[in-house]
């Protein structure tokens, strides 16, 4: 996995950091180690589950006694608590986002959403950060706050929400049950979005940003639906 030390070139916060800006970046890519910026970052991927075993933390799966994670180190705890409450509360939280999708039909099912659930807690647990520092004053120069929970659940649950681009669609009931799962998906970041809006001064810009778009993928593949048991059989793919 690429790192903050593989990017040959200033990154946006290094720049804005050198000309005195300040600038908050979270679970943005190649970021990990964090790095001393004027302000605040939260580390993406390559942090690690159990440190002996070399195992990857997905955003949102940050861990307690790995370094590299937070800058500045001091907001590490405050990060850590934002995560552990979103955490405790998630079961309920993914049953309001997803009435009809869950619980579970299936025990391929739920492994499909236990595949998603850390993308998911990672939206939700920056959300929470990205609010918190837009409504500070002051707010920082400049707020990257990323979103993945859209392009994971894409992969996984496209050929519900597409279905007429496969040649062996889904069932009907199985389209019923899982059909809304990405639109939804993208309607929480909606929401996030249309809060930031709300808390930001007006005369701040707000970009929106996707760095790909999604498609159909395996097009003339059987799924076994519902029996689905290996997570590389995803239906979503990213698009030009």
């Amino acid at each position: 996995m690429y790192s903050s030390a593989d990017r040959t070139t200033k990154a946006v916060w290094n720049m804005l950091s050198e000309s005195g800006q300040s600038c908050a970046v979270l679970v943005w890519w190649n970021t990990f180690p964090v790095e001393p910026i004027s302000g605040m970052m939260v580390s993406q991927v390559n942090t690690y589950e159990e440190l002996s075993y070399r195992k990857w933390i997905k955003p949102g799966g940050l861990e307690r006694g790995a370094t590299g994670q937070v800058h500045p180190q001091a907001m590490e705890g405050e990060v850590f608590e934002v995560v552990e409450h979103v955490e405790a509360g998630l079961n309920q939280t993914l049953q309001d986002l997803y009435p009809v999708a869950l619980p579970a039909d299936t025990p391929s099912d739920a492994q499909t959403w236990a595949i998603c659930r850390w993308s998911i807690r990672a939206d939700l647990s920056m959300q929470r950060v990205a609010l918190a520092l837009a409504r500070s004053r002051p707010s920082p120069d400049l707020l990257l706050a990323n979103q993945g929970a859209t392009d994971v659940l894409a992969h996984h649950f496209w050929r519900y929400h597409a279905p007429e681009s496969f040649h062996h669609p889904p069932s009907a009931e199985r389209i019923r049950k899982l059909g809304d799962v990405v639109a939804r998906t993208y309607e929480n970041v909606d929401a996030f979005i249309d809060e930031m809006i709300a808390v930001i001064p007006p005369d701040e810009t707000v970009i929106v940003i996707s760095d790909h778009g999604m498609q159909a993928k395996h097009v003339d593949g059987h799924f076994d639906e519902g029996t689905r048991d290996r997570p590389e059989r995803e239906s979503g793919g990213h698009g030009g």
